[in-house]
C-alpha cells in the first residue's frame, strides 16, 4: 500500500507497506503520462524491479 508519494520533479519517492508491514522506499522516473499514473496514499500498488536497476543495501559496514 502506498504510505507516501513524493513528486520530485524528474522523480518520484513511494514508501509503502508491504503485507508483512515492512515499510520500503523506492525511486522511479516521471515520463510523459507516468505522471498520471502515480499512485495516491491508501492506494494498493504492485512492485516489480528490474535485476539491472536493482541496488540491495544490507546495512553491514563497508
Amino acid at each position: 500500500m502506498a504510505v507516501e508519494v513524493v513528486y520530485q520533479g524528474d522523480s518520484y519517492l513511494l514508501h509503502a507497506r508491504l503485507k508483512d508491514g515492512t515499510l520500503i522506499a523506492l525511486r522511479g522516473g516521471v515520463r510523459g503520462a507516468s505522471l498520471s499514473a502515480l499512485p495516491n496514499v491508501g492506494d494498493t500498488v504492485t512492485l516489480t524491479l528490474a535485476p539491472e536497476d536493482t541496488v540491495l543495501i544490507d546495512g553491514s559496514e563497508a
